[in-house]
C-alpha cells in the first residue's frame, strides 16, 4: 500500500483451506484405503460357527457329532482297503450263483484260480448252498462279509464262523 513517500510490505494472505494459490499447493486430502476383506475365510467361519451351533443343539452334542465324524472316516478307511478283495470275490461268487442257483463246495471253486482275480489272504468259508462268509484283512484287522443267495447281507468285524440259520444269521443281522 501506498502512504506518503513509504511503501509498507503487507505479508501474503495464506491460502483458504478449500482453495488453491497459483503455485499449485493444495491441502492434502484424506487418503481413502481400499479394505479387502477375506471372503473366503468369512465364510469358513460362517460354516464352522454354524455347524458347531446345530452340533450343541442334537442328542449328545458336539462331541457325539465329532465322534461320529471320527467313525465315518474310520469306516471309509477301511472300507477302502476292504472293499476291493471282498467285492472281487463277491462278484465270482455271484456269477457262480447266477449260473448255478447255488454257491459251489470247496472241492468245486478253487480261490487261487487266476481267472477269478482274487486276492492273496482272503478267506472263504461255503457254509452250504445258499450262504458263504468272506474274509479279508484291513487296516484295523479282518472283516467279513456274508453272501445269502446271491445277496450281500451285511459286513461284521472280525472273522465268526458260519451262521447256523442263513434267515436269521447272527452276528450279521
Amino acid at each position: 500500500m501506498f502512504t506518503g513517500d513509504y511503501f509498507v510490505t503487507l505479508p501474503a494472505p495464506s491460502p483458504r483451506p478449500d482453495s488453491t494459490d497459483d503455485s499449485g499447493w493444495e491441502l492434502p486430502r484424506p487418503r481413502h484405503r481400499n479394505v479387502v476383506l477375506p471372503w473366503g475365510r468369512i465364510a469358513v467361519l460362517v460354516t464352522i460357527s454354524a455347524g458347531a451351533l446345530w452340533a450343541a443343539g442334537t442328542p449328545g452334542g458336539v462331541s457325539a457329532r465329532v465322534e461320529d465324524a471320527w467313525e465315518w472316516v474310520q469306516g471309509g478307511v477301511e472300507r477302502a482297503s476292504a472293499d476291493p478283495q471282498l467285492r472281487r470275490a463277491e462278484d465270482a461268487l455271484g456269477e457262480w450263483w447266477s449260473r448255478n442257483g447255488r454257491y459251489p463246495d470247496r472241492s468245486e471253486f478253487d480261490p487261487d484260480n487266476p481267472s477269478y482275480g482274487l486276492p492273496v489272504g482272503l478267506s472263504i468259508q461255503f457254509c452250504s448252498a445258499r450262504h458263504v462268509v468272506l474274509s479279508g484283512m484291513t487296516s484295523r484287522g479282518t472283516m467279513s462279509r456274508l453272501l445269502v443267495d446271491g445277496a450281500r447281507v451285511g459286513d461284521v468285524e472280525g472273522s465268526p464262523d458260519c451262521p447256523v440259520d442263513p434267515d436269521a444269521p447272527h452276528p450279521w443281522e
